[in-house]
């Protein structure tokens, strides 16, 4: 959040680096990022380090990655440890468990 904060208050004085500048985002760890590891929520690939990031992936208009959101095993349906954060008995199920969580939480926006 050091950083989303710091670039938003950057876009005040400078140019903008597009125009998510400074938003945080969550990833869903089914997409490549080159400065975290990418799972696909799968044991075999803990740890992954991809080369370069997602397509998909909003940095290059600015925004904040702040960190990797769970994700079923290759984002197939079975569920996984996932908890709503509003009632841990709960899980918000399927491949969005962390997005979903994240959301419900308001830690960033997800990918």
């Amino acid at each position: 959040m050091d950083s989303a904060r710091a670039q938003a208050a950057e876009q005040d004085h400078g140019p903008s680096r597009g125009p998510l500048h400074g938003v945080p985002i969550a990833v869903k760890d089914v997409f490549d990022t080159t400065d975290l590891p990418t799972s696909h929520g799968s044991a075999i690939w803990a740890g992954h380090p991809p080369r370069a990031d997602a397509a998909a992936l909003a940095r290059a208009a600015g925004a904040v990655i702040l960190g990797k959101t769970v994700t079923t095993e290759f984002a197939s349906y079975t569920l996984g440890a996932t908890r709503n954060p509003h009632d841990v008995a709960r899980t918000p199920g399927g491949s969005s468990s962390g997005s979903a969580a994240a959301v419900a939480a308001a830690i960033g926006a997800p990918l």
